[in-house]
């Protein structure tokens, strides 16, 4: 059975740290299941997801390309997925940003340095999660960079892994796909 996970996303910036803080990446792969390309990354991605699994976040965007508008995760969410496309200027896939910055046409290539890159520079706050009450989740953000001031924008995301489906490109198992944002793409509603 299919699981549903939250994930908080919050884009980063980095400066000098007050604290340390351990930076997890957060990988946005654009992809879908009518793309030949994206079935040979998806794996890259699961790997590098594998090796880590406790330091990193990946979220799932299908589009509607190559094929014409037949995804069925893209269909169960076109406006978000839409929106967060637009929001990077995502113009063919497979496309990957990390902490927000949009990584060249191979990155498949030097993926793992990529994490390891991001890894290396310490997150800019702490962010602390309370789910003790039912249907109620505390979220708790304490700065650790003198820079972290002004507005930022906390992004909730519910994916769902192991989800079975061979769509035309072959690939039959999908793991991170978004499945809703609980505050628009751009920021709060």
């Amino acid at each position: 059975m299919s699981r549903a996970l939250l994930i908080l996303l919050l884009l980063l910036a980095v400066a000098l740290p007050l604290s340390a803080v351990q930076r997890h990446p957060m990988l946005e792969l654009f992809t879908s299941t009518t793309c030949g390309p994206c079935a040979a990354g998806n794996p890259i991605v699961s790997q590098s997801y594998a090796n880590h699994e406790q330091d990193i976040v990946i979220v799932r965007y299908h589009m509607n390309w190559p094929a014409p508008g037949n995804d069925p995760f893209w269909l169960a969410d076109t406006a978000e997925n839409y929106a967060r496309r637009m929001y990077y200027s995502v113009s063919g896939i497979p496309d990957l940003v990390v902490d927000g910055m949009e990584q060249d046409t191979f990155w498949w290539n030097h993926i793992e340095d990529t994490i390891s890159a991001r890894m290396a520079v310490d997150a800019p706050c702490s962010l602390g999660l309370d789910v003790s009450s039912p249907g109620r989740i505390i979220v708790t953000v304490v700065p650790t960079d003198s820079s972290f001031v002004g507005h930022w924008v906390l992004q909730t995301i519910v994916i769902e892994d192991s989800i079975y489906y061979t769509g035309p490109n072959g690939d039959p198992r999908h793991d991170q796909v978004m499945r809703d944002m609980l505050r628009t793409p751009a920021g709060p509603r």
